[in-house]
């Protein structure tokens, strides 16, 4: 068992290694308190972090559990610890994914637990949700007031076809489904970073405009970046859906494709593969954004500065950065590429606020500086997750897949 283990491990640092050239290579420029700070993480965080910790230490040492029996009592030992985080987060069925006790009577069970507390609304309860869903201060309400946003809200509620509406809370589902039908109508109708439409976002999608570094454990360990999201002002209840019922509803808001029915030959969903097709969605989301996005800069600084674009603007030791790269990888026997092509995500982030650059070319497309250093924020953690080969929780996906629509949409005309 401690061989498979092993092999397990070994083909995970190899998937990181292809994907990432320079992975084990990262040094951390800052003190891992400072940034925690900076993020603004919480006490509860903290805790999170701390258990996983101590998770990681036990599946460190997997190669010393013997046999089937402690493998499950570990299992046990771990959903106990994991048991209120995950009640608080809603990542049971997330966390059954990953974790190697997946196939386990408790984690299997947990999945069920969870999906069984979802129900689909009788016909006399849409109304009553739709409107509560509308209230005052919700994001519904500010983007779909005065375009029959009820009527839109019901129809979406009535057409469900995943169990969606908790039997516990109800209205925060309601909320919950709302908001994110709002997100995509917003990105349809509204101008992508009107001054507006980014204050609307942020107490559905959290505050990322003040955050300078980000630790290296939020890139690997999922709770701890869930719950630095919703410290940020993420909506949880955005994401408090079963996996197949948040796939239908970000297909319904526009914001993703239909979702696979993804069927085993039985006809039972697969939902064992649910975690990588998360995942290979973010990555084909996310490497279709990255082209296009340094399609942009090449055109719009060659326009400004002709072909020397890349000597006059970009920030100091960019361009030298660049080259070291483009010639580390010729030498290591691979085909060069364009300089633009060994831009780190932070380059472009940069690149748009230094200040010449900003003042001619990309205020008439971003409007504030903020709005886009925020969206681009709001990507970075899930960005590097997923291009690293590491899981993907439900909060990175709406991020990335709302993220990346609405800085294309912005730069498709510019």
């Amino acid at each position: 068992m401690s061989d498979i283990y092993g092999r397990m491990l070994k083909e995970q640092q190899a998937l990181k290694q292809l994907v990432d050239p320079l992975y084990g290579q990262h040094q951390l420029p800052y003190s891992l308190d400072d940034a925690y700070k900076q993020l603004g993480i919480g006490a509860e965080t903290i805790r999170f972090m701390q258990e996983d910790e101590e998770r990681r230490r036990i599946l460190a040492g997997i190669g010393d559990i013997k046999t089937f029996t402690d493998i499950a009592e570990e299992a046990e030992r771990q959903r106990k610890i994991w048991e209120g985080p995950l009640r608080e987060t809603r990542l049971t069925d997330f966390r059954a994914q990953f974790d190697l006790g997946y196939s386990s009577d408790a984690a299997t069970q947990a999945i069920r637990t969870f999906e069984n507390s979802f129900r689909l609304p009788g016909i006399n309860e849409v109304d009553q949700l739709a409107r509560y869903a509308m209230g005052a201060e919700s994001l519904a309400k500010k983007m779909l007031d005065g375009i029959n946003g009820n009527s839109i809200i019901q129809a979406a509620m009535a057409g469900m076809q995943n169990p969606w509406m908790s039997i516990e809370h109800a209205e925060k589902s309601a909320s919950g489904l709302a908001s994110i039908l709002a997100l995509g109508h917003g990105l349809d109708e509204q101008a992508p970073f009107n001054a507006g439409f980014s204050d609307v976002l942020r107490p559905s999608l959290g505050d990322w405009r003040d955050v300078a570094s980000f630790p290296e454990e939020l890139f690997q360990n999922p709770i701890l970046r869930v719950g630095v999201y919703h410290e940020r002002g993420f909506d949880p209840a955005l994401t408090d859906f079963t996996i197949p019922a948040f796939d239908e509803c970000l297909w319904r808001a526009g914001l993703s494709p239909r979702p696979s029915t993804n069927k085993k030959a039985n006809g039972e969903q697969d939902e064992h593969k649910n975690g990588l097709v998360h995942s290979l969605q973010a990555f084909k989301i996310l490497q279709h954004f990255e082209v296009a996005i340094r399609k942009f800069i090449v055109r719009v600084m060659s326009t400004s500065y002709g072909t020397e674009w890349a000597r006059q603007g970009l920030p100091n030791g960019m361009l030298e950065s660049w080259k070291a790269k483009q010639e580390t990888a010729i030498k290591a026997g691979q085909q060069g590429q364009a300089l633009i092509d060994y831009a780190d995500f932070t380059d472009y982030r940069k690149i748009i606020e230094r200040k010449q650059n900003w003042e001619t070319i990309f205020r008439t497309i971003f409007v504030r500086v903020e709005d886009v250093r925020e969206s681009l924020q709001r990507l970075h953690p899930s960005r590097i997750a997923t291009m690293h080969a590491r899981p993907v929780a439900l909060e990175d996906l709406l991020l990335t897949q709302f993220e990346t629509k609405r800085v294309l949409k912005a730069i498709k005309n510019a």
